[in-house]
């Protein structure tokens, strides 16, 4: 698939998708204070996080509900 952005320029679909994908994956990274590396490791499988995980990881600041013992 091809997509004319409007100004001429026409790139394919897939090279847009990799790009954001690089970019979504550096921006975690950057913001877990995981390495890149570990964020495809992880994202590239079939990883689910459980809320405390999540905020182990990074990805989350705090879990709110039965696990935190807030209500939701």
């Amino acid at each position: 698939m091809r997509t004319d952005h409007g100004d001429g320029n026409r790139t394919s679909g897939n090279a847009d998708y990799r790009v954001l994908v690089t970019h979504d994956r550096a921006w975690t990274a950057e913001h877990t204070g995981q390495s890149l590396e570990q964020i495809t490791i992880d994202f590239d499988g079939d990883r689910w996080f459980a809320g405390p995980e999540a905020v182990a990881y990074g990805l989350a600041e705090e879990v709110i509900g039965p696990e935190s013992g807030t209500p939701a």
